[in-house]
Parts: C-alpha cells; sequence; structure tokens
C-alpha cells in the first residue's frame, strides 16, 4: 500500500482551491473573436432566432416558487405571450409583490400625461389614484 504525505495532500488541495474561479465571456454565433465588453453572454445570427422555454401557466406555477429570480424569462403558451417575473415596492405600504407580468400588458408611464390617458390604459381591476385632485 502507497503512504500518501500530507504535503502531498495540502498542494493537491491548495491547487483545487485556487484553480476553481474563472471569469469569461461567451458569443455564440458569426465572428465569435468580437464580443461586446459588456456582454456576459452574446448571440449573433441572420438566420436564427433564440429559443426561451415554452409552458403553460399551470407549469409555470408548477416550477416556480416565490424564490424565483427577478428577471426570470418564459413564454407563456396559454396567453401566447412573453413573461418576466418582477417585484414591485408598494410605495404607501411598502409592501412587495412578487408575480409574473407579460409583456404585452406594459404600458410606458412616460406616455401617460392626463388622468384621463391613465384611465383609458387602466385594465380591469387596476385601482389608480389622481394626486392632482386631492
Amino acid at each position: 500500500m502507497k503512504h500518501f504525505s500530507f504535503l502531498r495532500f495540502l498542494t493537491l488541495l491548495c491547487f483545487l482551491a485556487t484553480s476553481t474561479t474563472a471569469w469569461s465571456q461567451i458569443k455564440l454565433g458569426d465572428n465569435p473573436k468580437t464580443i461586446s465588453p459588456y456582454a456576459l453572454l452574446e448571440l449573433s445570427s441572420t438566420d436564427q432566432g433564440l429559443v426561451i422555454p415554452r409552458m403553460t401557466a399551470a407549469q409555470r406555477d408548477a416550477a416556480f416558487d416565490q424564490d424565483t429570480p427577478v428577471g426570470t424569462l418564459i413564454f407563456n403558451t396559454d396567453d401566447n405571450a412573453l413573461q418576466y417575473y418582477y417585484e414591485m415596492t408598494d410605495p404607501v405600504s411598502s409592501r412587495v409583490t412578487r408575480q409574473w407580468q407579460s409583456a404585452s400588458n406594459q404600458v410606458p408611464t412616460s406616455a401617460i400625461t392626463t388622468a384621463e390617458e391613465l384611465a383609458e390604459t387602466a385594465s380591469s381591476g387596476t385601482l389608480f389614484y389622481d394626486t392632482a385632485t386631492r
């Protein structure tokens, strides 16, 4: 039986501990040697697209819970819409709500200039408070 020395074990342990950290960027597609310095992952193609996970609302709800990272993307096949998981804090109660939002349901706040426009963009079940008519 061979004797394994403590010094060899310590050297191996130090080597493994220092070699686990890696920094990289990944580019898939055309011209892989040119990548944006701001990209962790860059995809480029002139004839293909990115396909994200497709699932029904029931499959989504079974797969994800409240610990789902904000920004998670799926394509909901029930609603035929891209959805993302987001977090919103109520400015009055400071209550945090985490839920799925369809990208097509977003109304840019910069596009709303009057209370009438706000009322026209409201969806069923949404409560708005008009600060101009206190």
